[in-house]
């Protein structure tokens, strides 16, 4: 399945600074977006840190010998958990640095939305309020 990808990031109306990160990895038919969650301390560190750990994940995972920093569910399909994982992953990372912060960095917090392309489908993952949308045959759908 052919498919294109595209980002852009936008402070919005309420905020002054950008907390977003996008990651679109086109030879993994990987797109991700997380937004800092506005309010908390460091939003912008917390959504920097999920897509530099996914980025990470994918290309580590690349090798098969390698071993996933989380079990992989054999129930699930590899697309689903890839996903899981790198979601997984940056959520530990994230906690990590802010537990041992006792500064600007404690309680950061990031949403995350994510879709994996494989073959003839779609896999979509999302942690949070922030929302993802296909667009196919001139619609726009939420998911």
């Amino acid at each position: 399945m052919a498919f294109e990808a595209a980002g852009r990031t936008d402070v919005g109306l309420r905020r002054e600074h950008n907390e977003d990160s996008l990651l679109v990895l086109p030879e993994f038919g990987l797109a991700v977006v997380c937004d800092g969650l506005g309010g908390h301390q460091a939003g912008e560190v917390a959504s920097a840190m999920a897509v530099e750990t996914v980025r990470m994940f994918f290309e580590r995972a690349r090798d098969p010998e390698v071993t996933w920093p989380f079990p992989y569910d054999e129930s699930r399909d590899e697309p689903t958990n890839l996903l899981d994982v790198a979601v997984q992953w940056a959520n530990r990372r994230i906690r990590e640095v802010a537990e041992h912060d006792s500064g600007s960095k404690q309680g950061m917090a990031t949403t995350f939305v994510g879709v994996l392309m494989r073959e003839q489908s779609a896999h979509f993952a999302w942690v949070g309020d922030s929302r993802g949308y296909v667009f196919r045959e001139g619609t726009t759908t939420r998911w």
